[in-house]
């Protein structure tokens, strides 16, 4: 079979290899790619800075048919649709494994860079950690359901979301649309997205459920204060994991409000902590797209209508063409590209 293989440390060493197909342990399954979503954190890994097992085939992100499954696994079987987790391989065993945690487990491996993941033909995993989908759901969809589940787990888990609350979201990116969706179906009464460049993801931020929208060049802070009774938002969902939009935005959050950071930084962030003391606020991390509840709940979500994922699709490519998408990548000219497979 074909897979995207990064071979060497370092810039680039990425290429399209011929691999051998998996084969299923008692408690795997083998499941044939049908679509898997292109993300970051692969433009990272092709660009040397993301640390991966080596070699190893990428991707984290897709979705597929169950083709083979270990004589252990109960809960899928054979042509069953699916999503894939994407923490691969767990201890078990530990704390946070043991009380439902595992994203958490410091044995956790992910597919895509601590073992072989989805831009391939075929992929094994856990039986336990894929999920069944709607017979309705195109498997193009499906194969983004990852970055959906961290942020259905930032705002439904992590923040709660309630009734009422008012959100800003920092990062249009594909997360960042999709916390917009997910937040207004937890019950947000008001989403404001902030942006640094592009008017046109903050055009499809407006049409997917966020009140207002803010570039780098508008007064942004005064603007939600204005816009919020003087108070500031409940709750600041930082997804760009850019160093100053944390530092520049956090004025804009209400005395005693959450900041929920779900962006990866590349840099260290320069930011005086008084504010968080003097304020009251609660600072809290998300880590990976979460535990099963979590899946379960964006599959719901995505079955019910209350979000939705094509739009966030902008391009499409068979796996072969994987040097266009980190160009397009590269240019900021893509929202989300996904790899389509016969």
């Amino acid at each position: 079979m074909k897979g995207l293989v990064k071979f060497q440390e370092g810039p680039g060493h990425v290429e399209v290899r011929e691999v051998g197909v998996p084969v299923p342990g008692d408690d795997e399954v083998l499941i044939r790619t049908r679509a898997a979503g292109f993300c970051g954190t692969d433009l990272e890994i092709c660009r040397g800075d993301f640390k991966t097992a080596i070699p190893v085939i990428m991707g984290h992100e897709g979705a597929g048919e169950v083709v083979a499954a270990g004589r252990s696994v109960t809960g899928v079987k054979a042509g069953d649709r699916v999503a894939l987790e994407t923490s691969k391989i767990i201890c078990g065993s530990c704390f946070y494994c043991r009380t439902g945690r595992y994203n958490l487990c410091s044995t956790r491996k992910g597919m895509g860079y601590g073992t072989d993941g989805t831009f391939a033909e075929y992929v094994k995993t856990n039986g336990g950690r894929v999920h069944r989908l709607p017979a309705n759901m195109p498997f193009a969809e499906a194969g983004i359901l990852e970055p959906l589940s961290v942020a259905v787990r930032a705002a439904v888990q992590i923040a709660a979301v309630r009734g009422g609350d008012t959100v800003l979201v920092s990062g249009p990116g594909p997360i960042g649309l999709m916390m917009v969706q997910v937040a207004r179906a937890a019950g947000a009464s008001r989403i404001f997205m902030a942006g640094r460049k592009s008017r046109n993801r903050l055009q499809l931020a407006g049409e997917l459920g966020a009140a207002q929208t803010f570039t780098a060049q508008d007064n942004t802070v005064p603007a939600i204060k204005d816009l919020t009774g003087g108070r500031g938002v409940d709750i600041f969902f930082e997804c760009s994991g850019n160093a100053h939009a944390f530092g520049d935005l956090l004025p804009a959050v209400k005395k005693g409000g959450q900041v929920i950071l779900a962006g990866l930084y590349p840099e260290q962030v320069p930011f005086g902590l008084n504010a968080i003391v003097t304020n009251e606020l609660e600072i809290k991390g998300t880590w990976t797209s979460g535990v099963f509840t979590d899946w379960e709940r964006t599959i719901a979500l995505v079955e019910a209508g209350q979000v939705r994922l094509s739009p966030l699709i902008s391009h499409r490519f068979p796996l072969e063409n994987w040097r266009e998408v980190v160009q397009l990548m590269e240019q900021g000219a893509c929202i989300k590209s996904v790899f389509l497979f016969d």
